[in-house]
Formats: structure tokens, sequence, C-alpha cells
């Protein structure tokens, strides 16, 4: 859950055990652009340059990777 007095959001994150090309994910009007990176770079990229990423994103991700 996010909770910020300019923005409320929840979110769910899905993981895979079975790998998923990015050919397969189709792009709509929603998503304009799309890029991998493994749990890793994100983490790095975190360190290094964390506003790249959406406040929302970055609050998710760091909840989600510590457990």
């Amino acid at each position: 859950m996010y909770d910020d007095p300019y923005y409320k959001g929840l979110y769910t994150i899905f993981t895979n055990l079975n790998p998923v090309s990015i050919e397969d994910i189709k792009l709509n009007n929603e998503v304009s652009e799309l890029k991998e990176f493994s749990l890793e770079e994100i983490k790095e990229l975190l360190k290094t340059n964390p506003k790249i990423f959406a406040s929302t994103f970055r609050m998710v991700i760091e909840e989600f990777m510590k457990n």
C-alpha cells in the first residue's frame, strides 16, 4: 500500500517461475515503452540513480525486496 498526502495506491507484484519473453508482452495505450531489468540491476539503479523511477515504484519495489 502507498499512502501519501498527494497519492494513494494499492499495488500487487506478480512473480513467475517460468520465464516470459519480452517480445510476448503487448504494448497498449497505458504502456508506451518496456525494458527488462534483473532484480540486481534495479537494486543498483535504486542506489545510483533513484530519480529515474517513480516514487511509488521505488516504495513498492523496496518493500518487495525486503521479503
